[in-house]
């Protein structure tokens, strides 16, 4: 407690002094006007920092190693710093997106055409795995092995976790979940948010409701995978960073406003 006192003690009063430092990235983000944002600092003391790609962003996803980004026409590749490394056509609408386990981007689905992807250093694979007919809509997808995708579905009022193989399209396993509204992979897991609050589903099949401190039955309309530890999780009127302990009792942090102007990705703050 003394050290992260410290810590934020040491980087405002850096700021005050208008010193030239170099804020360590702890999140990326799209904000509710469909900025690309970051947020910089230590969580006691984050400042919220446009990113340099001025285009309007429809979904993002970031673990700290690399991140995606969807616009109107494009998908783009980020990389660590969250500046864009590799970038190619894609489809108009919404994008939903999984990594694989050394944390490089894996799939990408796309709502408009239902189909899963998958995303390589040149782009996406031929031959992409379709949904249409299967479910009316999917919230959240996983590579859940080399072969395998998982994925949150809704069917008419049932909701469940669905395992399939990718080349055949053949549904492997079918778990039924209860009704939510937004759903994200984290790792093996799934986070679902519903009415009262958060979920997590592990890849074991066990629910258990989490205790944030922070009051969600206001309704959350958005999970985003950040940075490698972390979500956003947005509200009506405002966000948090939530970060799950080795305790596994979830970490909040208030995120402050966006930012309304762009900064070079890298400068520093």
């Amino acid at each position: 407690m003394r050290r992260t006192f410290l810590v934020t003690a040491l980087f405002s009063a850096a700021l005050a002094a208008g010193q030239s430092i170099s804020a360590p990235l702890v999140a990326v983000f799209r904000d509710d006007s469909q900025h690309l944002q970051r947020a910089l600092g230590v969580p006691e003391a984050l400042t919220v920092r446009a990113a340099s790609q001025p285009d309007v962003v429809w979904n993002s996803s970031f673990n700290g190693k690399s991140g995606i980004v969807k616009t109107a026409t494009q998908i783009r590749i980020l990389d660590e710093t969250g500046a864009v490394a590799n970038s190619f056509d894609a489809p108009e609408g919404d994008a939903l997106f999984a990594f694989s386990g050394n944390g490089s981007p894996a799939l990408v689905f796309f709502a408009s055409t239902g189909d899963v992807w998958r995303v390589t250093a040149d782009g996406l694979q031929d031959s992409p795995m379709p949904t249409v007919g299967l479910f009316d809509d999917v919230l959240a997808i996983d590579e859940a092995s080399a072969r395998d995708v998982g994925l949150v579905a809704r069917s008419g009022e049932d909701f469940f976790i669905a395992r399939m193989n990718f080349n055949t399209g053949e549904i492997i396993t079918r778990a039924t979940l209860p009704a939510i509204t937004v759903a994200i992979a984290i790792g093996p897991s799934f986070l679902l948010a519903d009415e009262r609050g958060l979920l997590l589903r592990s890849a074991a099949g066990q629910l258990t409701r989490l205790s944030t401190g922070v009051d969600l039955s206001r309704g959350v309309h958005a999970l985003n995978r950040v940075s490698a530890d972390r979500v956003r999780i947005a509200l009506q009127d405002e966000s948090y960073l939530m970060r799950l302990s080795s305790s596994g009792i979830p970490e909040m942090t208030r995120l402050p406003a966006a930012a309304a102007t762009a900064a070079p990705l890298g400068a520093q703050q």
